[in-house]
C-alpha cells in the first residue's frame, strides 16, 4: 500500500494515490483493510465497524479476526465474539470471560453459560464438585449427572464408592485388590464381607 499526503491547497489527492482517508488525513492507493470505499465521487476511505477486520460499508462486516480479535462472523454480517469472549462496544479484540464462564457479557464476570463441570447460578459458574463432592458434570447444585473416575453417581447428590470399594487417597479402590476374596469393606484393612 502506498500513500501520499492530501495537498491542502487544493484539497485534492493525487491520481497514483486517489484513495483519501479521513481519519489518517493521508491519500492511499487502495483502502487499507479496516476501511472501506465510500463513493466514487469522494474516492473517501471511510472506518469500518470497530468489530470488522474488512467491510463493505459502515454496517456490514466482510471478515473477522478469529485468531488476534477472537470474533467470527454472524448471519448479519457482523464480527461476533467467540465463546469464552464477550463485545467490550468499543474495542476490535474480544475480551475473555472470567472463571468458568463459557459465555459472558460485560465486564466478563457475568456468564450466560458455564464450561463442563460447572453450572449456572445467577450470573456466576460454580464447579460441580464444590457443592456436591467428586461430581464432575452436574446442571445444579442438586444435579449432579456423572461424577469423577472410579466414583459411582447414587443419587443427584451422592457420588461415592460402591460397596465393593473403599476411599482412599481420593479415589475408589476395590475391597478384593486389597484384601483377598473381600467383596465388601470399609477400608483397605476391614473387610464387611467375604
Amino acid at each position: 500500500m502506498r500513500f501520499s499526503y492530501f495537498h491542502h491547497k487544493s484539497r485534492v489527492c493525487p491520481s497514483s494515490n486517489p484513495y483519501y482517508n479521513i481519519s489518517e488525513k493521508l491519500c492511499y492507493d487502495i483502502c487499507a483493510s479496516v476501511y472501506w470505499f465510500s463513493d466514487n465521487s469522494s474516492m473517501t476511505c471511510k472506518n469500518c465497524l470497530y468489530d470488522c477486520l474488512t467491510c463493505t460499508n459502515d454496517t456490514k462486516c466482510e471478515t473477522c479476526d478469529l485468531n488476534v480479535s477472537y470474533r467470527q462472523l454472524n448471519s448479519s454480517s457482523r464480527c461476533v465474539p467467540i465463546a469464552g469472549y464477550y463485545d467490550d462496544g468499543t474495542s476490535n479484540v474480544a475480551k475473555p470471560c472470567a472463571g468458568s464462564c463459557f459465555t459472558c457479557v460485560s465486564p466478563g464476570t457475568s456468564c450466560l453459560s458455564c464450561v463442563s463441570g460447572s453450572y449456572i447460578s445467577g450470573s456466576s459458574c460454580i464447579n460441580c464438585s464444590t457443592t456436591i463432592s467428586n461430581c464432575d458434570l452436574c446442571n445444579s447444585s442438586t444435579g449432579c449427572t456423572a461424577c469423577k473416575s472410579t466414583f459411582t453417581l447414587h443419587s443427584a447428590t451422592n457420588c461415592s464408592c460402591n460397596s465393593s470399594q473403599y476411599l482412599a487417597s481420593g479415589q475408589c479402590n476395590l475391597c478384593s485388590s486389597a484384601i483377598s476374596r473381600c467383596i465388601s469393606c470399609s477400608s483397605a484393612t476391614t473387610c464387611t464381607a467375604c
